[in-house]
C-alpha cells in the first residue's frame, strides 16, 4: 500500500515485497519529477551530502514532524538554516529537514564571506542605488558567488542572492566536516530506527545571569521557542499594558515602545515593523511570544544553547536602543555636513542640502557610514531621519547628486546664471459629467482627506465593517485616478475604485485602530473620508553632548505655536488630536523631566517640563511631521553681553568684493551702510562694535574672533550681491544652523528669527525683490558663537540696483531697515 499525505508526504512502511518496493520507488520518482515541473523551489545557500545509508526527510526540524521522503548515502543536497540540531535541505524540488549528524558539510569547497561590522545592508545589486534586500549582523557567514568592483555577490540562507560592500566583511574558508548533532536525539534518524517522543526537558531562561521562573513555561512550536512576554519584559524594567478589547500588548522601557497584537506576525518597535516567523499566542491566560523578539525588542542579545535547552538574554540599559538594525537610507532635514570619520573632530568631507536621501552602509557609535555619489563618508545619526523601508529605493534619481561646492567666504553667493522662471499656472480640471465620479486626496495640517466627487447628487449604498468602508454608486462610472495609498505610520490608508456593470464600487481600508470620519458635502455630490491629524509618538533623545530633545511625531505636518514659560516650553499643535498618545510621558532626563499633552477645541497643548532652559530651538524633520524640540541646560550656555551688537562691513582693503561694470566696488557701500546701522542702534540704546571702521583688510576668521572675544549678543555682516546673470536682483539674508553642529543648531530659532526680522524690514523699506531667508555655510556664520546673519542688500551686477547703491538715500533706507530688524529681534528675546 502507498499512502500519500500532503504535497510530498509518502509512506512506504507497509510495503513488503521487492516487486512492490520497485513499483513504489518508481511511482515515488514519477511524482517527484512531476512536482519538479509544477512547483519550482528556491535554491539554498550551502552544500552537504548524506552520510548514512538511508535517511528520512521530515517536514520540520524534529521527529514530531511527518516523514516526506528518503535519501540514500552520498546524495548531495543544498542546505539552508540549522535549527535545534536539524538542517533545512533541498534535493531537486523536494525540500525538508534532516538531522545534522546524518549530513556531511561540503561548504568547505566554497569561499565564504563573514560580516565584521555590527550591521550591514544587503542589496539587490552591486551599488547603494539598488534596493535593500535585507540586513546581516556581525559574524554572519554567506557563500560567495562572485566578487567585483568592491561588491561581493552572496547566497543567503533563504537561497536568494544579494550583494554586500566588500569592506563590510572578510572572505574566509568554508568550515567543512560534519554538522553538530542535536542534543536530544540518540538513535540515528533512519527508516529502521524511529526515535521516541519522550520528555525533552524544560527550557530555562536567564536574564543578565539570573534564572527566571514563570507561571506558564516556555514552549517550542513549529521549531520556534515561545516565552512569557510580560514576565521577561517586566524583569527588564518595562511597563506592560494589556488591551483586552483589541488583544494588544504595549510595553514601554526608556525611549522604546513595543506594540504586539495577539495572532499577528508584525509587531512594532518604535513604529518600525518587525516580522515574526510565528505569532504570539495566549497559553493559560499568559501571552507567549517568539524568544528572539522578546529578547531583542528592547535592544538585548539572545543566546540559545541547544544541548542544555537554555536561553541567555543580556539586556542593555534603558534608553540605549541597540537593536542592531540600521536603516537602508537616511534623509537630511537641513544643510548637513558629511565627515571623513565618525565624530565631529573629523574634517568635513562635503555638505548635503536638506531633503536628500543617502544610502547607509554601516553604523557605529551613533554615526552612519554613508555613500554619496560613490564617496564614502560619515554623518551624525541625530541630524538625519532614518528611512527603514523605501519602496522606491531602486530609483536613484534622488540619491547622491554631485557634492555642493565648499563656501568658505561670503562672496558670489548668487548661483542663478539664467533668468528666473515664472511658475506656470496649473490647468483648470475638466468639469465632471453628471454620470462621472472622480477620486482626489489631500494631505495637509488637518490630516488626510479623500474625496469622492460626483457629477450629480448621489445616494450610494454604504457598508462599514470594522475599518473597511464600501460605497456602491449605481449608474455612475469612475474617471481618472482609481487607487489611492497614503501612509499612516507603518500602515497604509488605501482607497480603490472599480467600474462594474451597474456602476462604481469604491472600497476604503483604514488601518486598524485609526479614528476616521465620513462626511457628505456639496448637497450630496461629494462624499468624504477623513482621518484627522493626531499624535503618533512622543519620545526623548539625546542632542549631541549638549542637551536633549523631545521628538513629537504627528500623522501629517502640524502647525504650531511655541512659548517659553519659565522652565517650561509650551507648544500649541493646531488641528491635532491626541489619538492614542498618553497624556503624560515621564523621562527624568538631565534636562527634560516630562511631557504632558492636553487636547482642546483648537488642538493639543504639549508642555515640556525641564530642569532649566539655557537655550532651545525647534525644527522639523521627516516629511515635516516630526517636530524636534532641542533644549540645552542653563549650565552649558555661556553668559553673553546681551546689549552688545557687532556690525561687520564685508570686505575692505585689498579685498574689494564684487565690482560693478562701472567699477563701483562692493566694499564701499558695505562700510557706509554698516556705519549708519551702528549709529542708529546706538540711538536706540544698544552697544555697538565694528570689525572695521575704515578701508582696511580684516580676515574672515578674524571677524568672527572679534565677536566671540567680545561675547556679543548678535553679529550682523553686511554685503552686496553679484551674479553672472545681469537680471538677477533683490535682497536676501542668510543664517547658518546645521543639524550636525549642535552648538549652532541649538540657536536655529534665534538665528532664523534674526534673519527673518531683518529681511522683512529690508523688503518693506527698499521695495526690491524678496529673495528670501536662506542658509549658507559662510565662514563668519559658522565660526560665530552667537546668533549671526549675513545680509545681501542689492546686486551690483544689476544696472538699476547699482545706481540705487550709489544713492545716499537708498543706503540710508537700507541701514534703517537693518537696524529696525535687529531691534525687533532684540526685543523679542526679552
Amino acid at each position: 500500500m502507498i499512502i500519500i499525505k500532503g504535497r510530498y508526504n509518502l509512506n512506504f512502511s507497509l510495503i513488503r515485497s521487492p516487486k512492490k518496493i520497485y513499483l513504489a520507488l518508481t511511482l515515488f520518482l514519477f511524482i517527484i519529477t512531476s512536482l519538479t515541473i509544477a512547483f519550482p523551489l528556491p535554491a539554498l545557500a550551502g552544500k552537504a551530502k548524506v552520510a548514512e545509508g538511508v535517511v528520512n526527510i521530515r517536514s520540520g526540524p524534529g521527529t514530531n514532524y511527518d516523514i516526506i521522503g528518503n535519501l540514500y548515502r552520498g546524495t548531495e543536497v543544498e542546505t539552508g538554516q540549522t535549527l535545534n540540531g536539524w538542517t533545512e535541505i533541498q534535493f531537486k524540488n523536494l525540500s525538508g529537514w534532516i538531522r545534522n549528524d546524518l549530513l556531511e558539510d561540503l561548504t568547505a569547497q566554497t569561499a565564504m564571506f563573514k560580516i565584521k561590522t555590527e550591521v550591514a545592508n544587503l542589496r539587490t545589486g552591486p551599488g547603494t542605488n539598488f534596493a535593500l534586500a535585507g540586513q546581516a549582523k556581525k559574524g554572519d557567514v554567506f557563500a560567495v558567488i562572485e566578487e567585483k568592483d568592491g561588491w561581493v555577490k552572496i547566497k543567503t540562507s533563504s537561497g536568494t542572492t544579494a550583494y554586500v560592500a566588500a569592506f563590510l566583511g572578510e572572505k574566509i574558508e568554508g568550515s567543512g566536516g560534519f554538522f553538530p548533532p542535536p542534543s536530544n536525539q540518540v538513535n540515528p534518524e533512519t527508516p529502521s530506527n524511529f526515535p521516541s517522543r519522550g520528555n525533552e526537558g524544560a527550557v530555562k531562561v536567564y536574564l543578565d545571569g539570573s534564572l527566571l521562573s514563570f507561571e506558564v513555561p516556555p514552549v517550542i512550536e513549529n521549531g520556534r521557542t515561545l516565552v512569557p512576554l510580560r514576565a521577561i519584559f517586566e524583569a527588564m524594567g518595562a511597563t506592560v499594558d494589556w488591551n483586552a478589547v483589541d488583544r494588544t500588548v504595549t510595553a514601554v522601557r526608556g525611549n522604546i515602545t513595543v506594540v504586539l497584537k495577539i495572532g499577528s506576525t508584525k509587531p512594532t518597535v518604535n513604529g518600525q515593523t518587525w516580522n515574526l516567523d510565528v505569532p504570539a499566542k495566549i497559553v493559560n491566560n499568559r501571552t507567549l511570544a517568539p524568544l528572539r523578539f522578546v529578547g531583542e525588542a528592547f535592544g538585548g542579545k539572545v543566546e540559545w544553547d541547544g544541548q542544555t535547552r537554555t536561553v541567555k538574554i543580556t539586556s542593555v540599559p534603558a534608553g540605549d536602543n541597540n537593536s542592531g538594525q540600521i536603516p537602508s537610507f537616511v534623509q537630511t532635514t537641513s544643510l548637513t555636513n558629511l565627515r571623513t570619520g565618525a565624530g565631529i573632530s573629523f574634517d568635513i568631507a562635503e555638505q548635503v542640502p536638506a531633503g536628500e536621501k543617502i544610502a547607509v552602509l554601516a553604523e557605529t557609535n551613533g554615526w552612519y557610514q554613508v555613500s554619496r555619489g560613490g564617496r564614502i563618508a560619515w554623518v551624525a545619526g541625530w541630524v538625519v531621519e532614518p528611512i527603514w523601508n523605501d519602496s522606491n529605493s531602486g530609483d536613484n534619481s534622488s540619491i547622491s547628486p554631485a557634492p555642493l561646492p565648499d563656501e568658505d567666504s561670503p562672496e558670489n553667493t548668487d548661483e542663478i546664471n539664467q533668468p528666473e522662471e515664472k511658475p506656470m499656472p496649473e490647468p483648470e480640471p475638466e468639469p465632471i459629467k453628471a454620470d462621472e465620479i472622480r477620486l482626489s486626496r489631500l494631505r495637509d495640517e488637518k490630516g488626510i482627506t479623500v474625496k469622492i466627487e460626483c457629477g450629480s447628487k448621489a445616494d450610494p449604498e454604504i457598508n462599514k465593517t470594522g475599518s473597511s468602508i464600501t460605497y456602491e454608486f449605481e449608474g455612475f462610472k469612475l474617471k481618472g485616478l482609481n487607487y489611492i495609498k497614503e501612509p499612516v505610520g507603518t500602515d497604509l490608508f488605501k482607497v480603490k475604485g472599480i467600474n462594474e456593470e451597474n456602476g462604481v464600487v469604491i472600497r476604503a481600508e483604514v488601518p486598524y485602530g485609526i479614528e476616521y470620519q465620513t462626511l457628505v458635502e456639496d448637497e450630496g455630490k461629494t462624499h468624504v473620508i477623513y482621518i484627522p491629524n493626531f499624535i503618533m509618538d512622543v519620545s526623548k533623545k539625546s542632542f549631541g553632548s549638549l542637551g536633549e530633545r523631545v521628538v513629537i511625531t504627528t500623522l501629517t505636518v502640524a502647525e504650531y505655536g511655541r512659548r517659553i514659560n519659565g522652565d517650561k516650553i509650551e507648544l500649541q499643535l493646531k488641528n491635532v488630536k491626541l489619538g492614542k498618545a498618553s497624556e503624560n510621558y515621564r523621562f527624568s532626563g538631565r534636562v527634560i523631566e516630562r511631557v504632558t499633552l492636553e487636547e482642546d477645541e483648537t488642538g493639543v497643548l504639549a508642555v515640556i517640563y525641564t530642569t532649566g532652559i539655557g537655550a532651545s530651538s525647534t525644527g522639523r524633520s521627516g516629511d515635516g511631521n516630526i517636530l524636534n524640540i532641542m533644549i540645552q541646560s542653563k549650565e552649558s550656555v555661556p553668559v553673553r553681553n546681551e546689549n552688545l551688537i557687532v556690525i561687520d562691513p564685508g570686505h575692505g582693503g585689498r579685498e574689494t568684493g564684487a565690482i560693478s561694470n562701472s567699477g563701483y566696488k562692493e566694499k564701499i557701500p558695505n562700510l557706509e551702510i554698516a556705519l549708519e546701522v551702528g549709529r542708529l542702534l546706538r540711538q536706540k540704546g544698544f552697544d555697538v562694535e565694528y570689525t572695521r571702521i575704515d578701508d582696511s583688510f580684516v580676515g574672515l576668521e578674524e571677524r568672527a574672533a572679534i565677536a566671540n572675544k567680545l561675547n556679543a549678543a548678535v553679529f550682523v555682516s553686511i554685503h552686496n550681491n553679484s551674479s553672472t546673470n545681469p537680471e538677477a536682483a533683490g535682497t536676501e539674508t542668510y543664517f547658518y544652523a546645521p543639524a550636525d553642529r549642535p552648538d549652532l543648531f541649538i540657536q536655529k530659532d534665534d538665528r532664523e528669527d534674526l534673519a527673518t526680522y531683518v529681511q522683512e524690514e529690508l523688503v518693506r523699506k527698499l521695495m526690491r525683490t524678496n529673495r528670501g531667508v536662506k542658509q549658507a555655510n559662510f565662514s563668519v556664520l559658522r565660526n560665530t558663537k552667537m546668533p549671526s546673519i549675513l545680509c545681501e542688500v542689492a546686486f551690483l551686477s544689476n544696472a538699476e540696483e547699482e545706481m540705487l547703491l550709489k544713492s545716499d538715500s537708498f543706503k540710508m533706507r537700507a541701514a534703517k531697515a537693518i537696524a529696525d530688524g535687529i531691534e525687533r529681534y532684540m526685543h523679542s528675546r526679552r
